[in-house]
């Protein structure tokens, strides 16, 4: 980890960043200034890449004290998400994994391959069916016609983010995303919506690349 005026960088292999696209950790940020879990404990990212939002989550909490799980396909990520302090990780397939659920997981947190994503939804809550499930998604996932039957009686609640990301560390994806939570007690017709915290252009050019960069003042704001 290292300085940088009131800025704390740390450092992920640069060198696999063709390899995936990566959550800026300023995404996570302005997640966790509007929103908090509803109980503490057990938190999975199930397709965890090099770990980057639960790098994001842990440069700035300072709630109760989170258990991490993750998983993630590529056994390339195996080094930079043992690199994590008390992580517990497995190299696999989340889609395919056959575990009973788990009713003491409180969140699953992730930025699923939008490919994907209603199938890793789906996975989540059979394998944690308390858990809230919060994933970062294009506002797109929600106008689906194939998803229409489930969007109308599974509503999740919205949390817009008013610039776009840099998921490839360069420049500014062409689509609009919003963090999208789904209670554990997801058969519901109404859910709330609320536009996040914009984030400064120097905030989120310092986040580009495969780095997580946590300004010290907002270390306050999520005890």
């Amino acid at each position: 980890m290292s300085a940088a005026g009131d800025v704390q960088v740390i450092e992920v292999d640069e060198d696999k960043a063709a390899d995936y696209f990566t959550t800026p950790s300023w995404c996570v940020r302005r997640l966790l200034e509007e929103w908090g879990p509803t109980r503490a404990g057990a938190w999975v990212e199930p397709t965890a890449g090099n770990g980057a939002i639960i790098r994001a989550v842990n440069a700035v909490w300072r709630g109760d004290p989170i258990t991490w799980r993750a998983m993630e396909l590529r056994e390339v990520e195996r080094e930079a998400l043992a690199a994590i302090p008390g992580l517990e990780f497995r190299i696999c397939n989340f889609l395919t994994v056959d575990d009973e659920p788990d009713e003491d997981v409180a969140v699953v947190i992730d930025n699923p391959p939008f490919s994907k994503a209603f199938e890793c939804l789906m996975q989540a809550h059979r394998l944690y069916p308390n858990a809230e499930i919060v994933f970062l998604l294009r506002l797109a996932f929600k106008a689906s016609k194939g998803r229409h039957a489930f969007m109308r009686h599974h509503m999740p609640d919205e949390y817009s983010l008013p610039d776009r990301a840099s998921f490839d560390g360069i420049g500014g994806d062409n689509s609009d995303y919003a963090w999208l939570r789904w209670p554990a007690d997801w058969v519901r017709r109404i859910g709330h919506g609320r536009i996040l915290n914009s984030t400064p252009l120097e905030e989120r050019q310092r986040d580009r690349g495969h780095r997580i960069v946590a300004v010290n003042p907002q270390r306050e704001m999520f005890g």
